[in-house]
C-alpha cells in the first residue's frame, strides 16, 4: 500500500485522507523514525533537513578520516620497527612516507575538530 501525505493550511499532516480537497500533497523523508515533510512549494522544513544533512556530512568526514588512519597504521608500525632495528634507516622512511604522515596528521585534526 502506498501512503501519500497531505498537509492543510494550518500545517496538519494527513496520511491517505478520504478527501484531498484543500490539501497540499507533500513528499516526506523518514529520518531517525521521524517523518519530515518536504514541501514542494515551501522551505518550512529546510533548516531541519539542512541540520540533519550537516550532521551526516560531519559523520561521513569522521568516518573517512578514521578509515585513512586505520588503512595507514602499518606505515607508523614500520617506521617504529625500523627505528628499533636500525635507527639510520628511519630518516629515509620518514621522507618516503612524508605524505602519508601529513595525511594522518590532517585526519587526526579533522576528527578532533568534528568530534569536539
Amino acid at each position: 500500500m502506498v501512503i501519500k501525505y497531505y498537509q492543510d493550511n494550518d500545517g496538519n499532516i494527513f496520511a491517505n485522507p478520504l478527501s484531498t480537497d484543500g490539501l497540499l500533497e507533500i513528499e516526506t523523508a523518514v529520518i531517525n523514525g521521524k517523518i519530515l515533510p518536504d514541501h514542494k512549494n515551501s522551505d518550512q522544513y529546510s533548516s531541519e533537513i539542512q541540520a540533519i544533512n550537516n550532521e551526516k556530512d560531519k559523520l561521513n568526514q569522521i568516518a573517512e578520516a578514521k578509515s585513512l588512519l586505520q588503512s595507514t597504521d602499518w606505515v607508523i608500525a614500520k617506521i617504529y620497527e625500523t627505528q628499533l632495528e636500525n635507527a639510520d634507516l628511519v630518516s629515509g622512511l620518514l621522507t618516503k612516507y612524508a605524505d602519508v604522515i601529513a595525511d594522518r596528521k590532517q585526519a587526526r585534526a579533522t576528527i578532533n575538530s568534528l568530534e569536539n
